[in-house]
């Protein structure tokens, strides 16, 4: 309402647009500060960017809510319209989940490629992410593991199901494996399809993606990434780690794998490529906010 208290702007919409655009950056980087706080924590605590530790995840909370009731206050101090100040909570809590995404892509940059010679290296280099050889690894295929997982949501009408396969290294003279190579993929089926339609329609797109994964791995890829690893809790992509078990073949402490057939540079790249689209979605949603702010002053 309009009242003494909280009377209507007298700022032009370029004035009003400048001053909330300026508030919203600041809590971006109010944002930015609290991650590289977690994760500098996490460097200290266990030697690895962006571990979760839950004994820190109430006090960064903590401070996310502090951003919100400054960003209230600092916005009522320019006298606008609550529309824009409600408008721009639900934004910086979108630009939450797009700072993760964000931190995400760039983490993946600094982890960098690895040359290794033999492939029980990569036992030694536990902190590392992206591994190349000189020659393809060598497998055992007549072991393989499978495990599937299925997700909904009550806004879509398909189930996702994502399938792990996981075929095991011959890198160790043993008849267990401790070294895996696997490859996820996605298929969606409608949901309350009948159970021998959904049962026949993932045995078919399960044997069509053990034979494509069987035969992409006749060819010698750039390079690899640790998907799971028993000694890092960064790399904990469980899917992989259930379909090794799944084989009775497998031996824990154990590593699963992703073959790289793209070059490290365009993968690279391709990171650059989401790193900037977030970057401008961040960007976006700031403006938005902004902009309705301005209107509605």
């Amino acid at each position: 309402p309009v009242n003494k208290k909280n009377r209507l702007s007298t700022h032009s919409f370029k004035q009003a647009f400048t001053k909330v655009f300026s508030l919203l950056l600041i809590a971006v980087a109010i944002q930015i500060a609290a991650f590289l706080i977690l994760e500098a924590h996490s460097l200290a605590v266990y030697q690895h960017p962006l571990v979760i530790n839950f004994s820190v995840l109430w006090k960064f909370a903590l401070v996310y809510f502090a951003i919100l009731f400054l960003f209230g206050k600092l916005f009522d101090r320019n006298h606008l319209r609550v529309d824009g100040k409600y408008l721009g909570y639900c934004l910086i809590i979108i630009n939450f989940f797009l700072l993760g995404a964000l931190s995400g892509k760039i983490e993946q940059l600094t982890y960098g490629l690895k040359e290794i010679k033999k492939p029980e290296e990569i036992f030694n280099h536990r902190t590392h992410k992206n591994f190349r050889l000189k020659y393809a690894l060598p497998i055992d295929a007549r072991i393989s593991g499978y495990h599937f997982e299925v997700s909904s949501s009550r806004r879509s009408s398909y189930n996702n199901y994502t399938h792990y396969l996981t075929i095991p290294v011959k890198a160790f003279q043993a008849d267990w494996h401790r070294l895996w190579l696997g490859e996820s993929f996605t298929n969606k089926i409608r949901k309350h399809s009948l159970f021998e339609k959904v049962k026949q329609t993932n045995t078919w797109f399960v044997n069509k993606k053990k034979r494509e994964f069987r035969e992409s791995l006749k060819r010698e890829p750039h390079f690899y990434e640790v998907v799971y690893s028993d000694f890092n809790q960064s790399f904990r992509e469980k899917g992989f780690y259930s379909s090794a078990l799944a084989s009775y073949k497998s031996v824990v402490p154990l590593i699963v794998l992703r073959p790289h057939f793209e070059p490290y540079n365009d993968y690279k790249q391709s990171t650059i490529e989401i790193i900037l689209l977030l970057i401008s979605g961040i960007l976006l949603v700031c403006v938005i906010s902004s902009a309705v702010a301005a209107y509605y002053r």
